[in-house]
């Protein structure tokens, strides 16, 4: 399994320079300052109103995805920063209250402003915290712990490489924001400037995914845990590690929420008709509301819906429209339009890969939101609850049937 995942994560790394680029490229043709609205100008109206909602429902996924990861953090660091079972156990300290004190306190104030750059500042900790807990599993592994379980490096079969696309792709899915930040950036347009950072950022992604996924494993093999941190030794370096990535995922809720809170405006003004003037009288209230709307329903998510393992595969699948077919779609529309009636070489080249993008991104998509739904049906059929659950449905229904019915 480590070579398989080593070379996914290297082939959507290139993949995932490529289609931010490519975005790149159509918002600087288009002067697009969101991921819909290049798609709105590349594609149409009718495209624009699906990608819309297709990065709204991402979007709110994701939100509500970070909250409970932030609850499972700051529980982990209690857990094992505080050995008292008593203070352990106070109310001040449960995972419910935690998430929505520090929510409300800390994210809600940054999903109000208008623009997104002031984020600049918060999410370099953010990165330094990422780096961190990269060198702190690099460095637990040449400590003395327990002895691994069995190390596979390579899959049963050649098809299980898909079982980890969802993952990966959620992981490096950083499109959707990547216009409004492309917007943000001096002396736009500058679509080379943008092409070094984009390959610097995916490549600090690559780097830190792959050596904190191949260190973790090799230190605990088959008995690795869903979260690697938790198999260390409760250390302050440990518990560290665990602050600063709930730290970090505070700062990525706003980037999210503000991509979800753009699209949903879209669609709200594409069926109200309303102009650019009035629209201006009503934008303040609309960014103010909508945020908390948004955000008290994500946190309301958050609080009593905390599995997220189904979640992030079917968030996975939708990743791979905003990583693949829609950049597709928007260069093969703009190259096409450019050049009506002959295509030179160049022209070419960038159609070919547009439909490369788009049958690829096409086949993973349908294939990963296929196993997504798979394991919801497998983990609600089999679980005793549910098999409870469905079998008193099916008496319930059989006696309604046979209501009044004399043997």
């Amino acid at each position: 399994m480590l070579l398989i995942f080593s070379y996914v994560f290297q082939i959507l790394a290139l993949i995932s320079i490529g289609s931010l680029v490519i975005l790149a490229y159509c918002a600087d043709i288009n002067t697009s300052i969101s991921y819909q609205e290049t798609v709105e100008a590349s594609c149409g109206v009718r495209m624009n109103m699906i990608c819309s909602l297709v990065i709204a429902i991402y979007s709110f996924g994701c939100c509500v995805t970070y909250l409970i990861i932030i609850g499972d953090l700051w529980d982990k660091v209690f857990d094992f920063a505080i050995q008292d079972p008593t203070i352990r156990a106070a109310w001040y300290l449960d995972r419910q209250f935690i998430i929505s004190i520090t929510s409300v306190a800390i994210i809600l104030p940054m999903c109000f402003p208008k623009r997104i750059d002031f984020l600049r500042f918060a999410s370099a900790i953010g990165v330094l915290g990422i780096v961190y807990i990269c060198l702190l599993i690099l460095a637990e592994y040449f400590t003395p712990l327990p002895p691994p379980g069995e190390i596979r490096i390579k899959p049963d079969h050649w098809s299980d490489v898909f079982f980890v696309l969802p993952a990966i792709c959620f992981g490096y899915q950083c499109h959707v924001s990547a216009v409004p930040v492309y917007a943000c950036m001096r002396g736009r347009p500058n679509t080379r400037l943008f092409t070094v950072v984009s390959a610097l950022s995916i490549l600090i992604i690559f780097l830190t995914y792959v050596a904190t996924g191949v260190f973790g494993y090799l230190s605990f093999g088959a008995h690795v845990s869903a979260d690697v941190l938790l198999d260390y030794p409760p250390r302050v370096e440990v518990v560290v590690g665990l602050a600063l990535l709930a730290i970090k995922t505070y700062t990525t809720y706003p980037i999210m929420h503000l991509c979800g809170q753009s699209a949903a405006q879209t669609i709200l003004r594409y069926f109200l008709r309303l102009s650019d003037a009035r629209w201006d009288r009503w934008e303040r209230l609309w960014r103010y509301l909508s945020a908390c709307v948004w955000f008290g329903i994500s946190l309301i998510f958050a609080l009593f819906v905390p599995d997220i393992g189904l979640v992030i595969g079917l968030l996975g699948g939708i990743a791979v429209l905003f990583i693949l077919v829609f950049p597709g779609l928007c260069l093969l529309n703009v190259t096409l339009r450019a050049h009506r009636f002959f295509l030179p070489t160049r022209a070419k080249l960038f159609v070919a890969t547009a439909c490369a993008y788009i049958v690829f991104g096409a086949f993973v998509f349908g294939l990963t939101t296929c196993q997504a739904v798979m394991q919801f049906i497998r983990a609600f059929t089999t679980h005793p609850s549910n098999l409870n659950s469905i079998r008193e449905a099916r008496y319930a229904l059989n006696n309604l049937l046979h209501a009044g019915h004399v043997k």
